[in-house]
């Protein structure tokens, strides 16, 4: 399974070497989590993501924490646990919407719902981020890679 480990984005201008430190604390919790997963110790992958998300990080990182969570509920059949870390990933994306970045988490929540076999859930939630990247594309801020997936991904349920 392939684990949403962290994002490579270079640190902000003006961080500290405890930013950077902190940085490094959480990425090495996430490895943590993911290694106790793969292991086939979900409940303590969850206990270290549920940890990690006290550190220091951006809502996007903590977007990615929050989505890791979702996967590890719906590999352990929770389902309304893993919708709602879906969700929870997708509000602090939020303040990233329009930067081509903020339709991640309700992408991963699309392709689960339809996992579990909620097709129209899962074509609805298509269609909304579509037409948010079709809005996105007005202001020239568009992800053509993600637009073609989603693109596909209606496709393939019917749409």
């Amino acid at each position: 399974m392939g684990w949403l480990r962290g994002h490579d984005e270079p640190a902000p201008a003006g961080d500290s070497a405890a930013g950077a430190s902190a940085s490094t604390a959480w990425h090495a919790k996430v490895r943590s989590a993911a290694d106790l997963m793969e292991r086939g110790d979900p409940e303590a992958a969850i206990q270290r993501f549920y940890e990690t998300l006290s550190d220091e990080m951006t809502d996007l990182d903590r977007s990615l924490i929050c989505r890791n969570i979702g996967v590890v509920y719906g590999s352990v059949a929770s389902v309304d646990d893993a919708l709602t870390w879906y969700d929870h990933a997708a509000s602090y994306e939020a303040s990233y919407e329009g930067k081509g970045r903020g339709t991640q988490a309700l992408e991963c929540k699309a392709a689960y719902l339809h996992g579990l076999g909620r097709s129209h859930e899962a074509l609805a939630l298509y269609r909304q981020l579509l037409d948010q990247h079709r809005t996105d594309a007005d202001a020239d801020t568009a992800d053509a890679d993600a637009t073609a997936r989603l693109r596909h991904n209606i496709s393939v349920l019917g749409g």
